[in-house]
Protein backbone atom coordinates (compact mmCIF):
# COMPACT_ATOMS: atom_id res chain seq x y z
CA UNK A 1 0.00 0.00 0.00
CA UNK A 2 2.77 2.44 1.18
CA UNK A 3 4.62 1.80 -2.04
CA UNK A 4 2.40 2.95 -4.17
CA UNK A 5 2.37 6.33 -3.22
CA UNK A 6 6.15 6.27 -1.93
CA UNK A 7 7.56 7.95 -5.07
CA UNK A 8 5.34 11.47 -4.10
CA UNK A 9 7.05 11.24 -0.47
CA UNK A 10 10.36 10.76 -2.00
CA UNK A 11 10.63 7.30 -0.65
CA UNK A 12 11.88 4.38 -2.02
CA UNK A 13 9.98 0.82 -2.66
CA UNK A 14 12.49 -1.19 -1.04
CA UNK A 15 12.45 1.65 1.96
CA UNK A 16 8.23 1.80 2.04
CA UNK A 17 8.16 -1.58 2.18
CA UNK A 18 10.78 -1.91 5.04
CA UNK A 19 9.00 1.04 6.53
CA UNK A 20 5.63 -1.02 6.44
CA UNK A 21 6.94 -5.02 6.48
CA UNK A 22 5.20 -6.02 9.89
CA UNK A 23 1.74 -4.25 9.13
CA UNK A 24 0.71 -7.65 7.53
CA UNK A 25 -1.99 -9.78 9.08
CA UNK A 26 -3.31 -7.02 11.09
CA UNK A 27 0.01 -5.44 12.35
CA UNK A 28 2.25 -8.06 12.76
CA UNK A 29 -0.09 -11.04 12.19
CA UNK A 30 -2.22 -9.83 15.37
CA UNK A 31 -5.47 -9.63 13.39
CA UNK A 32 -5.99 -5.94 14.37
CA UNK A 33 -6.13 -3.04 11.90
CA UNK A 34 -5.49 -3.93 8.28
CA UNK A 35 -2.32 -3.79 6.88
CA UNK A 36 -3.89 -1.66 4.20
CA UNK A 37 -5.48 0.43 6.11
CA UNK A 38 -2.43 1.28 7.93
CA UNK A 39 -0.42 2.20 5.17
CA UNK A 40 -3.29 4.29 3.90
CA UNK A 41 -3.00 6.62 7.55
CA UNK A 42 0.67 6.48 6.95
CA UNK A 43 0.70 7.74 3.35
CA UNK A 44 -2.13 10.11 4.86
CA UNK A 45 0.20 11.38 7.92
CA UNK A 46 3.11 12.31 5.06
CA UNK A 47 0.33 14.06 3.12
CA UNK A 48 -0.13 16.54 6.09
CA UNK A 49 1.67 19.03 7.86
CA UNK A 50 1.34 18.66 12.17
CA UNK A 51 2.84 21.40 12.35
CA UNK A 52 -0.40 23.52 11.60
CA UNK A 53 -3.19 22.91 13.89
CA UNK A 54 -5.90 23.64 11.29
CA UNK A 55 -4.22 20.92 8.94
CA UNK A 56 -3.74 18.75 12.03
CA UNK A 57 -7.45 18.41 12.13
CA UNK A 58 -7.85 18.05 8.79
CA UNK A 59 -5.61 15.15 9.02
CA UNK A 60 -7.49 13.44 11.54
CA UNK A 61 -10.73 14.27 9.55
CA UNK A 62 -9.19 13.02 5.92
CA UNK A 63 -8.30 9.67 8.30
CA UNK A 64 -11.49 9.32 9.11
CA UNK A 65 -13.23 9.56 6.26
CA UNK A 66 -10.61 6.82 4.86
CA UNK A 67 -11.54 4.52 7.34
CA UNK A 68 -15.37 4.88 7.35
CA UNK A 69 -15.18 4.53 3.15
CA UNK A 70 -13.14 1.19 3.44
CA UNK A 71 -15.56 0.12 5.99
CA UNK A 72 -18.73 0.68 4.03
CA UNK A 73 -17.04 -0.95 1.07
CA UNK A 74 -15.52 -3.97 2.64
CA UNK A 75 -17.38 -4.27 5.93
CA UNK A 76 -14.75 -4.03 8.30
CA UNK A 77 -11.37 -2.46 8.70
CA UNK A 78 -9.35 -5.22 10.60
CA UNK A 79 -8.03 -8.30 9.22
CA UNK A 80 -9.63 -10.68 11.27
CA UNK A 81 -13.46 -9.23 10.07
CA UNK A 82 -11.84 -8.68 6.62
CA UNK A 83 -10.62 -12.25 6.69
CA UNK A 84 -12.68 -14.29 8.68
CA UNK A 85 -10.38 -16.01 10.89
CA UNK A 86 -8.10 -15.26 13.79
CA UNK A 87 -4.60 -14.03 12.43
CA UNK A 88 -3.39 -14.17 16.06
CA UNK A 89 -3.79 -18.29 15.55
CA UNK A 90 -0.45 -19.50 14.11
CA UNK A 91 -2.32 -22.54 13.15
CA UNK A 92 -5.54 -20.65 11.31
CA UNK A 93 -2.65 -18.38 10.07
CA UNK A 94 -1.25 -20.98 7.99
CA UNK A 95 -4.58 -22.57 6.89
CA UNK A 96 -5.82 -19.56 5.49
CA UNK A 97 -2.19 -18.76 4.28
CA UNK A 98 -2.10 -22.52 2.78
CA UNK A 99 -5.96 -22.17 1.00
CA UNK A 100 -4.10 -18.53 -0.60
CA UNK A 101 -6.96 -16.28 0.88
CA UNK A 102 -4.65 -13.89 1.16
CA UNK A 103 -3.05 -13.70 -2.10
CA UNK A 104 -6.91 -13.97 -3.36
CA UNK A 105 -8.60 -11.22 -1.44
CA UNK A 106 -6.37 -8.80 -0.46
CA UNK A 107 -5.09 -6.74 -3.91
CA UNK A 108 -8.53 -6.07 -3.66
CA UNK A 109 -8.14 -3.92 -0.40
CA UNK A 110 -4.75 -2.30 -1.74
CA UNK A 111 -7.41 -1.19 -4.90
CA UNK A 112 -10.12 0.04 -3.46
CA UNK A 113 -7.86 1.86 -0.51
CA UNK A 114 -5.70 3.64 -3.22
CA UNK A 115 -9.02 5.07 -5.56
CA UNK A 116 -10.26 5.93 -1.88
CA UNK A 117 -7.14 7.80 -1.04
CA UNK A 118 -6.49 9.34 -4.49
CA UNK A 119 -10.03 10.70 -4.30
CA UNK A 120 -9.46 12.12 -0.54
CA UNK A 121 -6.53 13.89 -1.54
CA UNK A 122 -6.52 14.87 -5.01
Amino acid sequence: MLTVFAPEFGLSDETAMKIASLFGGGLARKGHVCGVVTGGLMVLGMRFSFHDREEKGNAYQTAGMFMNRFTEQYGAFTCCDLLHFDASDPKAFHQVREQGIPRRVCPEFVRGAVEILEDLIS
